[in-house]
């Protein structure tokens, strides 16, 4: 199936080639890694790169695989101190919130090999800590990393680790750990999400010592401290190279309705998104034109982004943008709504409850919308009396 989606082909190729020679790439999404790996060990194509999926990290098999792929021995902070293998342990780190530092050296001396936490860049050691403690839970992870290694890869990939701020897994601390062995050596890069909150909560300290290039869909970050001299560094436009290539690369035109909304829409919206809350009106909108251009809704379709551009175009001050994708996306929402009441299902009393809170998402919409832009006041409020009919009868009928 991979093999023969050219337009999916084509995003696996641009991922790849955004990233610098015999870069470490990080993935977070199993499915991507899946597809990237293939491209690699069938076609042959950018296998300088190491390709790493996060969430498998705490699999013995899995980290073995990407030591041995990196090409190096196993060194000491490599492997984990044996206090973290006790039974209800956790190791924390007294820090200086004002100074952001650790006050206890020898502590992590102790338990960390010397330098596990250290970072050299430039001859200069670069520390990081992301909360008021760091610890290790052997409860936290002692069952990802021996029952998991039982699943099989499907069930696998779906488990995502929830980290608090104070805690850090067995498979995070192996990626830091990878991440300090090889920054200077080789470029470390990582897909982002736009759900992604923290990188292994590093995400402030990587990109403000300039040591992790992200790959694009983006989102700019403010260093704290520092909010005027946010700083980002991108191995490519991955926007830009879609909308400049689209209509010239065969692959690009054939791109499906999905890609187009969970990667193309998705990084179009959060980048504009960012834009226009960082007063770069202009850049904003011509960056939704382009989207909207190279992958026109009459084409592709609506979805949820098609709404929230709708919302940017309308704080932007395009009203005619704005009128254009809300209705439109509203418009498809009614649909929608009447297609699900030609069908009689089995539990009757749900379908009903659930369709009555579809219609008052519809209807606390258009309201809210009709405050703004009261030019079609009379259609919409005409379509909204007609589909409650419709609902009504629809609701007798069944029972």
């Amino acid at each position: 199936m991979i093999e023969q989606n050219n337009a999916n082909s084509s995003l696996m190729h641009l991922y790849l080639d955004s990233c610098p020679a015999h870069a470490i790439l990080f993935v977070g999404d199993g499915t991507l890694a899946l597809q990237l790996g293939f491209l690699q060990q069938v076609y042959n194509y950018r296998t300088d790169i190491v390709i790493i999926d996060k969430n498998r990290m705490e699999l013995p098999s899995y980290y073995f695989k990407i030591i041995n792929s990196l090409k190096v021995e196993q060194q000491k902070h490599f492997q984990l101190p044996q206090e973290i293998l006790n039974a209800n342990s956790q190791i924390n780190f007294p820090i200086n919130t004002d100074e952001k530092r650790v006050t206890n050296l020898k502590q992590i001396d102790q338990h960390f090999e010397n330098d596990s936490l250290y970072i050299i860049k430039n001859n200069q050691n670069l520390k990081y800590f992301p909360g008021r403690n760091i610890g290790i839970l052997e409860k936290d992870f002692n069952f990802r990393f021996s029952a998991l290694e039982k699943m099989n890869d499907a069930v696998r990939v779906d488990v995502v680790t929830k980290i608090s701020k104070q805690n850090i897994s067995r498979g995070e601390l192996i990626t830091l750990s990878i991440i300090q062995s090889f920054v200077g050596l080789k470029p470390i890069c990582f897909t982002m999400e736009e759900s992604d909150e923290h990188f292994l909560n590093m995400q402030p300290f990587l990109i403000q010592h300039g040591i992790i290039e992200i790959l694009q869909p983006l989102r700019r970050v403010t260093i704290e401290g520092q909010s005027n001299s946010s700083k980002i560094v991108l191995t490519s436009d991955f926007l830009k190279t879609f909308f400049d290539n689209k209509t010239s690369t065969s692959n690009l035109k054939k791109i499906s309705n999905t890609n187009v909304t969970h990667v193309i829409r998705k990084a179009n919206f959060v980048e504009a998104r960012w834009l226009l809350e960082n007063a770069d009106t202009i850049n904003s909108l011509k960056l939704m034109d382009q989207g909207l251009k190279a992958y026109p809704i009459k084409q592709y379709g609506v979805d949820d982004y098609t709404f929230g551009m709708g919302n940017l175009y309308q704080r932007a001050g395009n009203k005619e943008s704005a009128i254009l994708l809300t209705e439109s996306y509203y418009e498809q929402q009614f649909l929608n709504f009447e297609n699900g009441m030609k069908s009689f299902p089995i539990d009757q009393r749900d379908a009903v409850n659930s369709k009555s809170k579809q219609f008052k998402y519809l209807k606390d919409g258009m309201t809210t919308y009709l405050n703004y832009f009261p030019d079609n006041k009379e259609y919409w409020l005409k379509k909204l009396k007609t589909t409650k009919e419709k609902y009504k009868k629809w609701a007798r009928d069944l029972n």
